[in-house]
C-alpha cells in the first residue's frame, strides 16, 4: 500500500471507531465499505474483522458479568456453524458481488434502524439461527450485528445484560474469524500493512468517542450517524455497478 492509501486507511479506522465508541454501533457498518475503497472489499473485511475484535474482546471482558450465558451460548453455536460458510461465500464471490453484498447489508441495518422493526419474540432454536446468519455476516462482510441485535430485543433484556451478552457473542466471533482468516491465508502483505495503521487508529478512536459520548446529544448524533450510512451504502452500490 501506498503512504497516502494508509493514511486514508487510518482516518477511516479511527472515524469508524470514534463513531462506534459514541453511539454504540457503525464500526464495520462504517469502516468496510469506505476501506473498500483504498484496498478490495475482500481484504477490508479481514481489516475490519480483526482490528474489530480488539473492542469486542475489551467490551466483553469488561461486561462479561452480566452476560445471559445460555443464549450467549446458543449464538455462538450457531456463529461456530455459520462462519465457515461464510469464509467460503467470501472467498468464491467476486469482489463486485461483495461490494454490492456490503452495500444491501449497510442498507438493511438503515432500514431496521430507522423503522424500529423488531421480532415479536425468540426462542432457543432463533437463537442458534441468529447465530448462524451473524456468522455468515461476519466472515463474508464483517457486519454481523443485526440478526444478534434483532433476537436479544426480542427478548427484552436489561440494558446491561443486552450489551454483555452481544460483546461476548462479537468477541468470540470475531476471534474465529481471525482464526479463520489466518487458516485460509487472508493475511497477506496489504492487510498487514493496513493493519499495522488501523489498530492504533482504532484504539485512538475509542478515547475520542468515548470523550464525545458525554458531549453530544445522543438522539441527534444517532440521525446523523444513520444518514451517513445510508450515503455510504449509495456510494457502494455505485462502486458496485460501475465495478
Amino acid at each position: 500500500m501506498t503512504v497516502a492509501a494508509l493514511v486514508v486507511a487510518g482516518c477511516i479506522v479511527f472515524a469508524a471507531s470514534s463513531v462506534q465508541a459514541t453511539v454504540g454501533f457503525g464500526f464495520s457498518l462504517f469502516a468496510v465499505p469506505l476501506l473498500s475503497f483504498v484496498v478490495d472489499a475482500k481484504p477490508a473485511v479481514v481489516i475490519a474483522n480483526t482490528a474489530g475484535l480488539l473492542v469486542s474482546a475489551a467490551n466483553a471482558a469488561r461486561e462479561r458479568r452480566d452476560c445471559d450465558r445460555a443464549v450467549a451460548g446458543r449464538m455462538i453455536a450457531g456463529a461456530v456453524v455459520g462462519s465457515p460458510i461464510g469464509l467460503l461465500l467470501l472467498t468464491v464471490t467476486p469482489e463486485r458481488g461483495v461490494r454490492f453484498a456490503l452495500a444491501v447489508a449497510v442498507a438493511v441495518f438503515v432500514v431496521i434502524n430507522v423503522r424500529g422493526l423488531r421480532i415479536a419474540a425468540t426462542n432457543a432454536p432463533l437463537d442458534v439461527g441468529a447465530g448462524a446468519f451473524s456468522g455468515v455476516l461476519n466472515t463474508m462482510l464483517s457486519t454481523n450485528g443485526p440478526p444478534l441485535v434483532a433476537v436479544l430485543h426480542a427478548r427484552h433484556l436489561a440494558p446491561a445484560v443486552f450489551r454483555a451478552t452481544i460483546s461476548v457473542v462479537f468477541a468470540v466471533s470475531a476471534a474465529m474469524a481471525v482464526a479463520l482468516f489466518a487458516a485460509a491465508g487472508r493475511y497477506d502483505t496489504t492487510v498487514l500493512e493496513a493493519l499495522a495503521v488501523a489498530v492504533p487508529a482504532l484504539v485512538l478512536g475509542q478515547l475520542v468517542g468515548g470523550w464525545w459520548r458525554a458531549r453530544v446529544d445522543p438522539a441527534n448524533f444517532r440521525r446523523s450517524v444513520t444518514a451517513l450510512l445510508a450515503l455510504t451504502a449509495i456510494a457502494s452500490a455505485v462502486s458496485a455497478l460501475l465495478g
